[in-house]
Formats: structure tokens, sequence, C-alpha cells
């Protein structure tokens, strides 16, 4: 039977605790390639609902040029966190889904795309603190 403390949670919901802790720049360069993935896959969500547009016009409040726009957006800043550690790109992706997220509870439309773009968030928050710790340390 398995330890407690040998489970693996999925890394954004590390946010808080124990396991939260990024001892090496090791850690934080796993971190950061973790959570590039969330980035990414919305970066392809973005872009799958551009095609579907593509093909089949239906109004769902966006332009397909906003999601083109934004599905790059992400694919660009997934690039930057994973290949680069990149601060910024961390910041960028946090402000982003931290406003998606904020409009969306301030329009009182929670639905499956806000809990979608919480756990992009909780991601890019967890790439902020790695990036910031990659950075900081020497080795």
């Amino acid at each position: 039977m398995r330890n407690d403390q040998t489970k693996k949670t999925i890394e954004p919901f590390n946010l808080f605790g124990e396991r939260s802790w990024i001892l090496s720049k090791k850690d934080a360069a796993n971190i950061l390639t973790d959570n590039s993935y969330y980035i990414f896959v919305a970066a392809f969500i973005t872009l799958g609902v551009f095609l579907f547009l593509t093909f089949k016009p239906v109004d769902i409040g966006y332009t397909k040029t906003y999601l083109l726009i934004f599905s790059i957006f992400y694919f660009v800043l997934g690039v930057a966190i994973r290949r680069l550690q990149s601060r910024i790109a961390s910041i960028l992706a946090l402000l982003s889904f931290g406003l998606v997220v904020l409009s969306k509870i301030l329009e009182q439309n929670l639905d499956f795309f806000t809990f979608i773009s919480f756990i992009f968030l909780a991601a890019s928050y967890r790439s902020v603190k790695a990036s910031f710790f990659y950075h900081k340390t020497s080795s």
C-alpha cells in the first residue's frame, strides 16, 4: 500500500502546503515543463473552437480573429515557459487567465469553461512561482 507522502497530485493543484515547496532548480524546471502543457492545452482548445467556427458559423460571443490571436498567444507563452523558463511569459499567462476567470465571475457566468480557466490559472500561478525560483537560484 502506498504511503500518503508518495502520492502525487496533479501539478497545478499543488498550490499550498508541503507539496507546493520548490526545493531545487531542477524541481522548478520540472514544474515549468509540466505546467507548460496546460498552456498548450489552452492554445489547442482555443484553436479547436476557431476551427469549429470556421466550418460551422455559430455566435458564441467571440470573433474568429480573437480566437486565432489568443491560440497563437497561448502557444507562444507555452513555448516561452517551457524552453526559456520565462518569468514574463508566466506573468502574462497568469494575467490572461486571471482576467478570464474574473470576467466570468463578474458576469455570473460560471460554467465548465470557468472551471477549466481556473485550472489554467492555477497552472500559471505555479509557473510564476517556479520561474522566479528558477532564476533566483544559481544552480
